[in-house]
């Protein structure tokens, strides 16, 4: 099955794998602009922060900047009312990535997932709830927001559920790292090896993990009382 959803869809796979990686690509990079010109950003005028998060929109799109990291610096900077620059840019940066998906493959992708009677059932099973999938995929911490962008693009999902779904799920993690980002005390804190790592962010992350397994399952592929007793 998965030589088989290979060998047909080589772009799409191609493509994946460089949003995969591009982000261990850039972040030296990224680093280094932030540990040298970060004196700047305080004296950044409304339109110049909005400037900023379209070019950090697209950015994202294509996996080159974290999210997680352009809320924790939004935070750092601005508290809270970084949402309002940051969620335009995570909704241009999701856009991107649906399209990119869609672009990168021209319905072979579903097409072969769909060969496969078990798969299909869950594919099937899982459109026929689009939003709460979207959502529950969001939450996850664990899967790339690139990576997702792109399958939801290539499983022709609803786009305008797509957008609803993308920002309600990502919501808690982005709040997340929001927080944490106001409590930093020195910039160069969101550039170590150990940012984030704390106990109680692994805890909350986990609890995102677990609500979103949960989810998927109970909400949207446990069997219903009749299916389970046929």
């Amino acid at each position: 099955m998965i030589e088989n959803l290979y060998e047909k869809n080589k772009t799409a796979f191609t493509w994946l794998v460089i949003f995969s990686v591009l982000p261990f690509l850039t972040g030296g990079l990224i680093t280094w602009l932030l540990n040298n010109y970060h004196e700047y950003l305080p004296n950044f005028t409304t339109s110049e922060w909005i400037i900023l998060y379209s070019i950090v929109g697209v950015c994202m799109s294509v996996g080159a900047v974290p999210n997680t990291l352009i809320a924790a610096i939004g935070g750092y900077f601005l508290g809270f009312s970084s949402l309002f620059y940051l969620s335009p840019a995570y909704m241009v940066a999701a856009t991107f990535g649906y399209f990119i998906g869609r672009f990168v493959d021209t319905g072979n992708f579903k097409a072969t997932l769909l060969e496969d009677p078990k798969v299909e059932q869950i594919v099937n099973k899982l459109q026929t709830k689009e939003l709460a999938t979207i959502i529950f995929a969001k939450i996850s911490p664990v899967l790339p927001f690139v990576l997702m962008n792109a399958l939801f693009g290539m499983l022709r999902y609803n786009f305008i559920k797509f957008l609803i779904g993308s920002w309600i799920g990502k919501m808690p993690r982005v709040l997340l790292f929001t927080y944490i980002g106001t409590q930093v005390k020195n910039i160069m804190e969101i550039t170590s090896k150990g940012f984030g790592k704390e106990l109680w962010v692994y805890a909350v992350s986990a609890g995102l993990v677990i609500a979103s397994l949960a989810g998927v399952y109970f909400f949207i592929l446990k069997p219903k009382s009749k299916e389970a007793t046929n």
